[in-house]
């Protein structure tokens, strides 16, 4: 979600960036992607700045990844 305007971010481009695999956040800001604990993700959208993050191993609802999360809060 945009942490401003407080709406999903449908679009995002989650890569990441040991795997140099990717994929884009659906119309309602979630994407699965998969990734290794300590694994880092670059988090890009048009407009936005650029967000990199370790992912811990677990599920979240935050910028971390993980098998199905959201694009949440991080600019």
């Amino acid at each position: 979600m945009d942490a401003e305007e407080n709406f999903p971010l449908p679009g995002v481009t989650i890569e990441n960036l040991v795997s140099r695999r990717g994929t884009l956040s659906d119309e309602n800001g979630y994407y699965a992607l998969a990734a290794r604990s300590g694994d880092s993700l670059r988090f890009t959208f048009l407009g936005k700045r650029q967000l990199v993050a370790v992912y811990r191993g677990r599920r979240s609802t935050s910028a971390s990844a993980s098998r199905k999360a959201s694009c949440r809060k991080w600019w």
